[in-house]
């Protein structure tokens, strides 16, 4: 089995299908229609319109140059059996798009409906689907959606969305330990409904399966990588005299996934049998390689984090909300997420990775560093029914060695006591930048509720 693509390599499959046209119902017999309106004159400032050029093209055939999306040919549909032939066609498409100009017939939209893919509306050189708003009428009439871009931005986001929307879909999950998890609470570990929404699939291996594999690692592989954290890393709490044993950490959790052929990671680490064979600083290269990974069995979070990697293209963090954070925080608008799990690619410019114990134990190990003061990010989180999405976006405040959890990271944002109040999900999800559009398509195209805190 070919092994998963990483976060960061998806790229959208797009099947542009012509379907009958007004023009071909308005040529259809003599009438003022195809007098006036298919062989009459063209609407000047239609004319003025298509001269226009944008700062950036972003119609299909550009986005395929650029190797943002996979375009395939296009092809015309007349009835219900012409989808019916080309089902196995669309397995590998990611979304369906109607070609401009297209009568959007009921009945050829049920069935398209019935694929389960996407549709979606054609859109221009400057990013605007000028009819897209009957395409959505029609649509929800049949008690579905699309979303109709308006702008560059727009496609942008759009193209962020279906990235998500994919990954997920051929997201393969390992899950070790025990169902449900023993750390947190509000999870959804329902993998049939996971399954349904999202695409997802999960294998699950037990603690003994996770233990082997990491005392089974190459003792060569392991001194090579201990051999680059020490180069790279500042080394404290006697950490140096195991570095050997935590490489192989990682380097049985890679053998495990390439074992699996999954692409995503989540273990129930609040049972394991010993604090040695914690995954902090394993996960946090792995996120940096565009492997969702995440801590406690919480397959909200991951999820989450999934979406937002393939969204954003770079590294995501998760942690606790509000754990290590004071009164003061809140009342001065900052908000704390305090975690173990840190990417090195998401550390300030020339600040070090340092790596520590865990929580004090004189055991495993775990990765600090100070994220960039002033930077945007964007944080996320998805409740236990998976049916709601929050998000918002702050600047770092302030990255704090908090030993239990290791990072604790302030966030100056507009509304912390909203968040406070409101927020939902064990662990949301963080990354630089601002991403909130595209992840309010991303929840418009699953269906799910948005809201921006």
């Amino acid at each position: 089995m070919r092994v998963p693509m990483s976060a960061f390599e998806v790229k959208p499959v797009l099947q542009p299908l012509e379907l009958p046209s007004d023009s071909d119902l308005w040529s259809s017999a003599p009438r003022l229609a195809a007098m006036a309106w298919v062989r009459g004159p063209p609407k000047p400032r239609h004319v003025e319109r298509e001269k226009e050029t944008p700062p950036e093209e972003v119609d299909l055939a550009s986005l395929a140059k650029k190797g943002e999306v996979v375009l395939k040919s296009s092809v015309k549909v007349f009835s219900s059996e012409d989808i019916t032939r080309m089902t196995t066609l669309l397995t590998d498409v990611d979304a369906i798009v109607l070609k401009a100009n297209t009568r959007y017939d009921e009945s050829l939209l049920s069935h398209l409906i019935n694929l389960g893919k996407p549709i979606l509306p054609e859109w221009d050189r400057w990013g605007y689907a000028w009819y897209g708003r009957y395409l959505l009428g029609k649509l929800r009439r049949l008690g579905s959606s699309t979303f109709v871009p308006a702008g560059a931005d727009d496609v942008k986001a759009l193209i962020g969305a279906l990235r998500a929307v994919k990954f997920l879909r051929c997201m393969r999950t390992l899950y070790v330990g025990d169902i449900p998890p023993h750390g947190i609470f509000d999870v959804n570990y329902d993998f049939d409904l996971i399954m349904r929404k999202f695409g997802t699939t999960f294998i699950r291996i037990d603690f003994e399966d996770y233990i082997r594999e990491i005392n089974e690692a190459s003792d060569e592989d392991a001194r090579k990588l201990a051999n680059l954290w020490k180069g790279q890393c500042k080394i404290l709490d006697g950490r140096e005299e195991k570095l050997d044993f935590y490489a192989k950490v990682y380097i049985g959790i890679k053998s495990l996934l390439e074992r699996y052929t999954a692409n995503a990671i989540t273990i129930d680490c609040a049972w394991l049998p010993d604090p040695e064979y914690v995954s902090c600083t394993a996960f946090s290269l792995l996120i940096d390689e565009g492997i969702p990974a995440g801590c406690e069995g919480d397959i909200n979070q991951l999820i989450m984090m999934a979406a937002l990697m393939a969204i954003s293209r770079q590294a995501v963090l998760m942690g606790n909300l509000n754990e290590n954070a004071t009164h003061q925080d809140i009342e001065n608008g900052i908000i704390v997420i305090n975690h173990d799990v840190l990417p090195f690619s998401m550390r300030c410019k020339g600040c070090p990775i340092v790596l520590r114990d865990f929580h004090a134990l004189g055991k495993g190990l775990t990765p600090y560093a100070e994220l960039e003061k002033g930077a945007l990010v964007t944080i996320a989180g998805l409740d236990e029914g998976m049916e709601r999405i929050w998000a918002t976006t702050g600047r770092v405040a302030w990255t704090k060695d908090t030993t239990h959890c290791r990072v604790a990271i302030g966030i100056k944002v507009s509304n912390a006591k909203r968040i406070m109040s409101e927020a939902f999900g064990h662990h949301p999800v963080v990354t630089y930048g601002d991403h909130i559009r595209p992840l309010q398509v991303f929840a418009k195209l699953l269906g799910l509720d948005f809201i921006h805190m």
